[in-house]
């Protein structure tokens, strides 16, 4: 045959064909067959892969946090304040360090002193103690004071001294 011939011969083809349904009792064996197979396992409202997902990510936050905790404490001094006051009945620090506070800082009496430990970022503070919540009071063991602008003297701390311990 040539190709002609064999054009002709498809073209008419269509004509031939005529479209036809299923018949009932086959479509219906399908649909039968079809719900026999085994569907894919789901526990209800619980997803392993939404599980793995919330674990990975309270991994990392967990990990996060506890590289924000150690890099806080990275490069900071650890400072000690003692005070000796029998009279007292409360002593805070006060500073650049916590904004002035009366409330921030307490110190912890042992006996006749007060004591307060600290970890400050490496600098110059000025400080001062706070008795009894209203007597503002000069470090006496400070080895600088400056004037504060209201008639008394601030403290100054220099953690970068050696007499600070370096944590």
């Amino acid at each position: 045959m040539t190709n002609p011939e064999i054009e002709k011969k498809l073209s008419i083809l269509p004509s031939y064909l005529k479209k036809q349904n299923a018949p009932a009792y086959l479509t219906s064996k399908i649909i039968q067959r079809l719900s026999l197979l085994e569907k894919p396992r789901q526990t209800e409202g619980f997803s392993f892969f939404v599980l793995r997902w919330s674990l990975a990510i309270a991994a990392l936050w967990i990990i996060g946090i506890s590289l924000f905790f150690k890099m806080d404490t990275i490069n900071k001094v650890k400072v000690k304040f003692v005070v000796i006051n029998r009279n007292a009945e409360t002593i805070s620090i006060v500073g650049d360090f916590n904004k002035w506070d009366k409330n921030a800082n307490k110190l912890i009496k042992n006996g006749d002193k007060w004591l307060l430990e600290m970890n400050l970022r490496p600098g110059r503070y000025q400080y001062m103690f706070v008795v009894n919540g209203s007597d503002w009071v000069t470090d006496q063991k400070a080895r600088e004071i400056i004037d504060d602008g209201f008639g008394q003297s601030n403290s100054i701390l220099d953690t970068n001294s050696a007499q600070t311990e370096k944590i």
